[in-house]
């Protein structure tokens, strides 16, 4: 049996603007984004990576605090949580590219993400 620990992100008090990053734009984090836009939330930035660039234009041109970035990595070094939405297919080769501070706090809407390879990058 899988155990899986719940971190409650959203209770994190941060001293200035959330900054959120999403590597992939597919259809699990425009809903994410979607959800953060139209909740309550105030005083919060979001940044897309170029992946998906129909979506994440869109995305962008709907609400003011979301920005496409160029890069993967600027997305990263813009944000404070980022959450990783990307095809198993493809996660590692892309996080294998990044580099990661050690303040980050990383959320996976990865199916069957490997623990021990993100792990493993973060840590590096």
């Amino acid at each position: 049996m899988r155990q899986y620990r719940l971190i409650p992100i959203l209770n994190i008090k941060i001293n200035e603007e959330m900054n959120i990053g999403f590597i992939g734009t597919g259809k699990i984090s425009s809903s994410v984004v979607e959800a953060i836009c139209t909740s309550k939330l105030t005083d919060y930035r979001i940044f897309l990576s170029p992946r998906n660039r129909e979506r994440s234009v869109a995305l962008e041109n709907k609400y003011g605090p979301v920005k496409r970035m160029t890069s993967n990595q600027e997305v990263l070094d813009r944000s404070l949580i980022v959450f990783f939405a990307l095809k198993p297919d493809v996660y590692k080769d892309i996080i294998s590219d990044l580099e990661f501070r050690n303040d980050h706090i990383v959320a996976s809407l990865i199916p069957y993400m490997i623990y021990h390879f993100t792990r493993q990058h973060l840590e590096a």
